[in-house]
């Protein structure tokens, strides 16, 4: 019985000390890299008109529409003079989303006030689910929902 303990045992050694060994380890390319998490911003919900310093609530819904759990993230709110995420956006607000398993979805109500350095005009608002990109996703394509918003300018203190 003994010997056949030892034989075990270097097997056993021999099979991991092979695998522990130091050495390249090969990778995939990266077009076969592919994540299970997908996240989309289902709706976003803001008022048409809103005005500069007063605050407003928004509400977003963030759905995982992939097979794998996603890990808590952040949903940012932008002002943009299009209905594209780029550079140019302003940050104006965000929450973090749970984390969710496969088909879960998490909506809330979240304040967001515009800033006084903030022009009048006609903009849009746009929820942009995972902003900081924390999570590798199989699409950003649908991370982004844009609502057409008009801001108003601040309203003037009434003098007495």
């Amino acid at each position: 019985m003994s010997s056949v303990f030892a034989l075990l045992c270097a097997l056993l050694f021999n099979l991991v000390s092979s695998v522990a060994t130091p050495g390249p380890v090969p990778t995939l390319p990266q077009s076969r890299v592919t994540s299970r998490v997908d996240l989309a911003q289902i709706q976003f919900v803001v008022p048409g008109k809103v005005t500069i310093g007063k605050t407003f609530r928004v509400l977003d819904e963030v759905e995982n529409q992939g097979e794998s759990l996603a890990f808590q993230t952040v949903t940012g709110f932008y002002l943009s003079v299009d209905d594209v995420l780029d550079d140019g956006d302003i940050v104006v607000g965000g929450r973090r989303a749970p984390q969710l398993g496969s088909n879960q979805s998490h909506s809330t109500t979240t304040p967001v006030t515009l800033k006084p350095d903030i022009k009048p005009g006609d903009y849009y608002l746009l929820a942009v689910a995972d902003a900081k990109r924390d999570i590798e996703e199989r699409t950003r394509e649908n991370n982004v929902r844009a609502v057409r918003i008009t801001v108003l300018p601040a309203e003037q203190k009434k003098k007495k």
